[in-house]
């Protein structure tokens, strides 16, 4: 079973440090009572930052208030230093909490003032957080050019400890771009100049993001060494937003390595965590992983439980990748429960989600492409503005730029809407299939409901009979075998005139009768020869009896009745079809001669019965009028037959029942 598991990495803004304090985990009882203390200057924007940043990893809301303080307070003294540091420090968390355009923005303001500013150190720090950016926004290509800009002014400057935070993002662009082998030499260095740094934010940062590379080259174990340090440095400082990155991507490892007892430890964990931040991203993400353990466990119920989870939470958030890896899980679960009709629709359903993000990719490229070749232009013409000697020509390139991007927008727009109309189509479809599909299965379900009423009915009449034959023949049966059994023993011993005689031997022909009676009514309700000697033997009675009473004549044809292997009460149901057939046939048919024909053929079981009575209009039959009709019908339906009845007035009738056994 393949398996689609969200692998997560981290990228993080460099932060702008004040003397005496870093991105570091201190004392916030100690940060707390200097802030209190402190005057209204630039020693409390630096306490506003450094509190701010222990709030970071799990309080994410009072950072971000902390970093607004610091803003405030920076523009009323005028302190650049200041007012840069919120905008590297504030960033972070917005990429944190998926809030990228936000982030971007600012990143982006922020290199505007430094560049005024006018501090190399400032301006490398400001371009690797438009970076990070970027890169939250699966802008690539932008996001290496940024990076490497920034990595040159460090290294032109000599700051080596910063490098290791830009490096490890590098690592996550090219992972996700999968060119492994340049996110694997980016990771020795990040990890490398992490240590040697000794700041746990970035060796956090260089553990997480390096076990990806390894992993996707099949360098598990190295991997799982990487993440373990790191899960425990998170667990010693309590930051559970890292914690739960590493615990997804450590769960990912181990479900590819089979380790099924130990992913369930993993995402177990995670979920909690997941859910006490309240992170969306990473529910989705556990909750799949708890899905696939169950799978696993064939525990299909906790699978398909968790499964939805994921499946929900990525509706409500819109996370269409997240979406589209749940319904394939889904439809892997109804895969091994065997529910193929379930399988395809969620497999459907897969496919329609990653049309739509491959449309939203496209969509993305088109706008990036756009953005390049209006960038490109804007280039050009500042170009030319140097360049060219008249207004005239300026105005010649500007009605070109003009006339381009209006055809570029066009195209783009025309492109977005045939693949919004093709996504509606299709999803327009699928909701008609699934219209479909419900109502087959609301129709199956009450054919179902009425063949469960039969069967019923069709068990308690067959009970009921067989109880009253069994009451008939052993016990009124006895008591008249014991009265004849009585008067022809004080026969013997009295002494009778002849009209006594005459009159006592009138008697026990009656006797004789009532016995004869009762056994052929106890033979009706449940026919003796039907269980010892077959379903044959059993109509050919009842045919010999009809015959024999001089009702109608009756010729009985079995055909192949010997291949007839089937249980006794299907072969009840077939007696009584019948039976009740030629009873039908004596009270109304008016007939001489009534022809009985069994076939077994194939599988499959035809019955004829066939009189040459006075015949009906067909198209008057109400069964809900006839008691006869009704019963047989309700066993046809029962066995899953179809029955035809043809007949004119004075031509005779013929009922013909087909039946596959």
């Amino acid at each position: 079973m393949k398996l689609h598991i969200h692998r997560c990495f981290l990228v993080l803004p460099l932060l702008l440090t004040f003397e005496g304090f870093g991105q570091k985990y201190m004392d916030m009882d100690s940060l707390k009572s200097e802030l209190g203390s402190a005057g209204e200057d630039s020693t409390k924007v630096q306490l506003y930052i450094s509190l701010g940043q222990q709030y970071e990893g799990n309080q994410p809301d009072s950072a971000i208030f902390l970093y607004e303080q610091a803003l405030n307070l920076s523009k009323r003294l005028n302190y650049t230093r200041g007012i840069i540091s919120y905008y590297t420090n504030i960033t972070f968390v917005y990429n944190m909490l998926g809030k990228l355009d936000t982030s971007l923005f600012l990143n982006l303001q922020s290199v505007d003032i430094a560049r005024e500013f006018g501090d190399q150190e400032r301006l490398g720090t400001c371009l690797n957080n438009v970076a990070t950016s970027y890169l939250s926004q699966e802008k690539y290509d932008s996001a290496i050019v940024y990076y490497l800009r920034s990595v040159e002014i460090f290294e032109g400057l000599g700051l080596t400890k910063k490098q290791s935070v830009i490096y490890s993002n590098i690592v996550a662009v090219y992972n996700d771009i999968q060119d492994y082998q340049k996110a694997l030499l980016y990771t020795e260095k990040a990890i490398h100049f992490a240590r040697q740094s000794d700041d746990t934010w970035q060796i956090l940062l260089a553990l997480n993001n390096g076990s990806l590379p390894l992993t996707n080259t099949g360098r598990y174990q190295d991997a799982i060494d990487l993440l373990n340090e790191g899960i425990t440095i998170c667990r010693d400082l309590d930051d559970e937003y890292t914690l739960n990155s590493m615990l997804s991507n450590l769960g990912d490892i181990y479900l590819k390595q089979n380790r099924i007892d130990e992913v369930f430890k993993i995402f177990e964990e995670g979920y909690t965590i997941a859910k006490k931040l309240e992170d969306s991203k990473g529910l989705c993400t556990h909750a799949r992983g708890l899905a696939y353990y169950f799978l696993n466990k064939r525990n299909f119920n906790r699978a398909m439980f968790f499964a939805n989870e994921a499946l929900e939470n990525a509706k409500k958030y819109n996370y269409q990748k997240q979406q589209q890896i749940s319904y394939l899980l889904i439809s892997d679960i109804y895969l091994a429960e065997g529910n193929l009709t379930a399988y395809n629709t969620f497999r459907y359903k897969n496919d329609s989600i990653q049309d739509v993000i491959a449309n939203d990719k496209l969509q993305k490229n088109l706008q990036r492409l756009e953005e390049q070749y209006k960038a490109k232009l804007r280039d050009q013409q500042i170009e030319e503005l140097k360049n060219e000697k008249t207004v005239q020509q300026l105005q010649y390139r500007t009605n070109q730029l003009i006339l381009f991007s209006i055809v570029g927008f066009l195209l783009t727009f025309s492109i977005l809407t045939l693949l919004l109309l093709r996504s509606a189509r299709q999803k327009r479809q699928l909701l008609e299939k699934e219209k479909v599909i419900r109502k087959a299965r609301i129709a199956e379900l009450e054919k179902e409901k009425q063949l469960l009423a039969s069967e019923a009915i069709l068990k308690g009449q067959e009970e009921e009979r067989h109880r009253l034959a069994k009451d008939l023949h052993d016990g009124l049966g006895g008591m008249l075998s014991g009265i004849k059994f009585s008067f022809s023993t004080m026969k013997e011993n009295l002494i009778m005139t002849p009209e006594n005689q005459r009159a006592f031997e009138r008697s026990m022909d009656m006797l004789d009768s009532s016995i004869r009676e009762m056994r052929r009514v106890a033979h009706n309700l449940m026919p003796e020869s039907l269980i010892k000697f077959g379903l044959s033997a059993s109509i050919n009675d009842i045919c010999k009896d009809i015959t024999a009473s001089g009702a109608l004549k009756v010729n009985f044809q079995p055909i192949d009745l010997d291949k007839l292997l089937v249980d006794q009460p299907v072969l009840i149901i077939i007696y009584r079809i019948v039976q009740e057939l030629l009873n039908n046939v004596m009270k109304h048919a008016g007939a001489r001669n009534v022809l009985v024909q069994l076939i077994y053929r194939d599988g499959k079981l035809s019955l004829t019965v066939e009189d040459d009575g006075k015949g009906f209009d067909t198209t008057s039959i109400n069964l809900s009028e006839g008691i006869g009709l009704s019963n047989i019908k309700s066993r046809i339906d029962y066995l899953g037959g179809t029955w035809d009845i043809q007949s004119d007035i004075g031509k005779g009738t013929t009922v013909t029942i087909d039946l596959i056994l």
